[in-house]
């Protein structure tokens, strides 16, 4: 994974049919705030790709044949952005074609999203995240993240095959798999692991620290 193309310099081209469940829904007097949500019926088979601008995401796993996304998008104050955000363009991108699923909302200047993601276990997830916070509680599953700037704290329920986290600044760190190892050099961090399930996982991140724990 190329991390000179992360999530705030990537032109994304989403293709395949639009999912008429996602839905948008403004809720505050001082339009602040922006509420958005979705749900795709998906499978074992499916692989997912995430990817947004600023903010966090949390996943976390549930037995079912849906994935179920919540979003609050938060425009700034004008103080550390310097200038307002307008949540009023923000929309929730989805592409739907066969085992293939794409969410995405456009970068918007100044605005923050908070997600919500529960999904059943999938064949694979791809995450790109600018600036921000990846967390969560989820089912093995082939994983790939690009994260310019933020931390990573992930909890993997069942084994994996391989390990691979990298992180231009800050540290990295596997809990819980077997035949793990960890290189540091000056300001780099970087820690592998093999195990004896199907999952491949591979964490790029510009500046921050990654935290992976394997839960048998």
């Amino acid at each position: 994974m190329n991390r000179s193309t992360t999530v705030w310099t990537a032109a994304m081209v989403l293709i395949g049919a639009v999912t008429v469940a996602s839905m948008s829904q403004q809720v505050t007097a001082a339009d602040a705030d922006k509420y958005l949500q979705g749900s795709y019926a998906v499978t074992a088979q499916t692989d997912m790709k995430i990817s947004f601008g600023v903010g966090s995401i949390e996943l976390s796993h549930h037995d079912g044949d849906e994935v179920l996304v919540e979003i609050k998008a938060t425009a700034s104050d004008g103080g550390f952005w310097r200038s307002e955000g307008d949540v009023s363009k923000v929309e929730l991108l989805a592409s739907q074609q066969g085992n293939w699923l794409e969410l995405e909302v456009p970068e918007q200047d100044n605005v923050q999203l908070e997600w919500q993601v529960k999904l059943p276990r999938l064949s694979s997830i791809d995450l790109e995240l600018g600036i921000g916070e990846i967390k969560g509680r989820i089912e093995s599953s082939d994983l790939d993240i690009d994260l310019g700037i933020g931390d990573i704290k992930l909890t993997l329920i069942g084994d994996v095959k391989s390990i691979n986290m990298d992180v231009g600044v800050g540290d990295t760190k596997i809990t819980g798999a077997n035949h793990s190892s960890s290189e540091r050099a000056i300001v780099t961090s970087s820690s592998s692991a093999q195990g004896n399930g199907q999952a491949r996982i591979n964490i790029d991140a510009g500046i921050g620290d990654v935290h992976l724990t394997i839960e048998k």
